[in-house]
C-alpha cells in the first residue's frame, strides 16, 4: 500500500510539473522590445562596409556589389538598394541572435517592380517589396538570424531605373526559453522516470 500512495504521489507531483513546463514553453517569453537600426542618420557614401547599433546589438553590413563601383550610399533619405549606383547585393550579419521583423521605405521610391530578399543560415526571406513607401514586413517570418552568421540581401528588378532606400530596419533580440521553464520539464521528466523505476521494483 505504501509503495501504491508514493507512486500515486509521483504520478501526480511529474504532472503538474510537466504541465507547467510545457504550457511555459507553449506560451514563450515575454516578446523583447523592438528595435530599430536607423539608416538615415547620414552615415556616408562611398563606403565599403559599416556598421550600426541598437539595444547594444551591433549589425555589420559588407561586400556592396552595384553597377560598378560596389559601395554603400546611405544618406539621410536611407540606405540606397536597386539599379543605378545604389547596391544591388550586400551581406550583413548580427552580433547576437536577432528576430528581424520589419523595414521602412523612403518616400519616392522609382521603379515598379524593385524587391529584395534577404537569405542565409536557416533563413529565406524572398519579394521583399520595395516599390511603396511606408513600413512593410518581411516575408516568410519568423525570420530569426543567428550571431556571427553572413545574411545576403539581394535587389531583383528588371530595367532602370529601379531604386529605393531603407529607413530603418526593425528587430528585437531573440530570447531562450527561460530556466525556469526548462527546470520544470527536466523536473518533471526525472520524476517520471523515478516514479517508473519504483514500479519496477514493486514486488509482485
Amino acid at each position: 500500500m505504501q509503495h501504491s500512495i508514493s507512486r500515486k504521489a509521483l504520478t501526480k507531483v511529474c504532472a503538474v510539473l510537466s504541465t507547467l513546463g510545457t504550457l511555459s514553453l507553449l506560451s514563450g517569453p515575454t516578446a523583447a522590445a523592438l528595435l530599430s537600426i536607423d539608416f538615415s542618420d547620414g552615415t556616408g557614401n562611398n563606403l565599403t562596409s559599416f556598421q550600426k547599433s541598437a539595444g547594444g546589438i551591433q549589425a555589420t553590413f559588407s561586400n556592396p556589389i552595384d553597377s560598378g563601383t560596389n559601395v554603400f550610399d546611405v544618406n539621410i533619405q536611407g540606405l540606397g538598394i536597386g539599379s543605378n549606383q545604389f547596391a544591388r547585393s550586400f551581406d550583413v550579419m548580427f552580433d547576437t541572435v536577432i528576430e528581424l521583423v520589419s523595414y521602412q521605405i523612403a518616400a519616392s521610391p522609382t521603379g515598379t517592380d524593385l524587391s529584395f530578399s534577404l537569405v542565409g543560415p536557416g533563413v529565406s526571406s524572398a519579394n521583399n517589396d520595395a516599390t511603396t513607401a511606408g513600413l512593410v514586413d518581411f516575408s516568410d517570418q519568423p525570420l530569426l538570424l543567428q550571431a556571427d552568421q553572413a545574411y545576403s540581401v539581394t535587389a531583383s528588378f528588371t530595367g532602370a531605373p529601379n531604386t529605393a532606400r531603407i529607413t530603418t530596419w526593425n528587430f528585437r533580440e531573440a530570447e531562450a526559453p527561460a530556466p525556469t521553464t526548462l527546470a520544470l520539464l527536466l523536473a518533471g521528466l526525472g520524476t517520471a522516470a523515478f516514479s517508473t523505476k519504483v514500479r519496477r521494483r514493486r514486488p509482485t
